[in-house]
């Protein structure tokens, strides 16, 4: 094959990834799941997706990608990961409950995507103007779509929103167990308050992280952060709030704010202690005002917690598997992460969960200043607060956007230098050429 043909075929390959990363972007932010009946699973747009993008690395010539070692070495933790899952399941006698399969399939969502954004950056198919660019307008999108259901215009709940949201969650927006009108909590995309405050939480901590000096219009990207901070007030989320508030702490530790940044930061949060009075999101403002030991829903997680902590200790090796007939069954929800990794997986399961997200974090603080670094910081910091009251990385948009983030740490690309101008361009000044981007069609066809 001939250097122009295989320059052709990389410029095909990589514009088929780029339009495969504006896809899954589009997916998890904006579509609904497609449900074929009630005893199967949910499927969402982005399976098709990662497909895709499977399809096209296994594809790609294996000369012209560049695996650094920190890739190489936490894709082969989540290979050991998905393993020792799997060993749980057989030592419970579970090969044959379909259910259970479904948590590797998450694993490998996670490392397709992973693998993707890696090569996306690495490879310079997007530069970080690029994927900054998608994601506001995705943002000023997603907005649009939380205000219309928020404030139900033009009838968007009951039309719109049984395409995001379940029965039971519809059946309790505004209104608390009695029936009786009660503070909204935003549902959002995701058709939770909960995730929908660690997706506003996304979004808060990747315009906080693209709002320096530095970064074109980042006055604007402080505005957009602030839109997604108010959203995940309006979410009504008090581990959100806990989260958030943890979130800033490390910012502040990891920028070295001056007194008038920091005063800045300060006066933010008061403002929001302003909002949530004002607009009376009670659920949050409980946080300081409810008595925890007559609370029946704090009281009523220390019980399944105490229950599963119980069973832990009587099988702390192995767990129970995966095993998500159990819940279903005791309609119970485990609402602790960690809690429910170490009921899954025993105990090395819970260190392996921890190594999950730790991992990314250890790496992306080694790479200190670089602004995918410092969003994966962030990010993880929200995941493990997060996981305190919650099981963000059960949420498969979550997980995917938290591989997405990793891909890009790992990638660590120069691009970072190249910040305003895309990817980098060859020149040949003695010659007068005006430069052009490394894998544009226009270079292939003089060559």
């Amino acid at each position: 094959m001939s250097h122009f043909a295989v320059r052709l075929e990389q410029v095909k390959r990589f514009n088929l990834l780029k339009f495969l990363a504006y896809s899954f972007l589009v997916s998890i932010f904006l579509l609904p799941g497609i449900t074929f009946s009630g005893s199967l699973p949910e499927v969402r747009p982005e399976d098709f997706v990662v497909y895709g993008m499977l399809l096209t690395l296994l594809l790609m010539p294996s000369k012209t990608i560049a695996w650094n070692s920190g890739i190489q070495k936490y894709m082969l933790f989540l290979l050991l990961f998905t393993i020792w899952m799997m060993i749980t399941q057989l030592g419970n006698g579970r090969l044959y409950h379909m259910s259970d399969y479904f948590e590797y399939y998450k694993m490998f969502k996670f490392g397709v995507v992973l693998l993707t954004f890696y090569l996306i950056y690495k490879q310079k198919i997007f530069s970080q103007t690029d994927i900054l660019r998608t994601i506001r307008v995705i943002f000023c999108l997603v907005f649009a779509l939380n205000m219309l259901h928020y404030f139900n215009i033009l009838s968007y709940n009951p039309i719109v929103m049984p395409f995001y949201a379940n029965e039971l969650q519809l059946s309790h927006f505004g209104v608390n167990s009695l029936g009786e009108a009660d503070v909204k909590r935003m549902l959002g995309v995701l058709g939770n308050p909960n995730n929908n405050s660690i997706m506003m939480g996304f979004f808060s901590i990747y315009f906080i992280a693209h709002s320096t000096k530095e970064s074109p219009e980042y006055k604007q990207n402080y505005i957009l952060a602030g839109l997604a901070i108010l959203m995940l007030l309006m979410s009504g989320s008090k581990t959100g709030v806990l989260s958030l508030v943890s979130v800033f702490a490390v910012y502040w530790l990891l920028s070295r704010m001056s007194i008038k940044q920091l005063l800045a930061v300060l006066g933010i949060g008061a403002a929001s202690v302003v909002l949530i009075n004002v607009f009376q999101f009670t659920y949050i403002s409980s946080l300081w005002t409810i008595d925890w030991s007559a609370n029946e829903s704090w009281t009523g997680r220390l019980k399944v917690w105490q229950d599963l902590v119980g069973m832990i200790q009587k099988s702390p090796w192995i767990g129970y598997g995966p095993n998500k007939e159990y819940f279903y069954i005791n309609a119970l929800y485990s609402e602790n992460e960690y809690v429910l990794m170490a009921w899954r997986y025993g105990i090395v399961g819970l260190l392996s969960y921890l190594l999950w997200i730790l991992i990314p974090f250890v790496s992306a603080f080694r790479q200190n200043g670089k602004r995918y670094a410092q969003s994966v910081i962030l990010f993880s910091t929200m995941l493990l607060v997060s996981a305190i009251t919650n099981n963000p990385l059960s949420e498969p948009r979550i997980l995917v956007l938290y591989a997405m983030l990793c891909g890009l740490m790992f990638a660590n690309s120069k691009a970072e230098q190249e910040f305003e101008t895309g990817p980098k361009l060859k020149t040949v000044p003695e010659q007068g050429l005006k430069s052009e981007p490394e894998f544009s069609l226009k270079q292939v066809s003089r060559l």
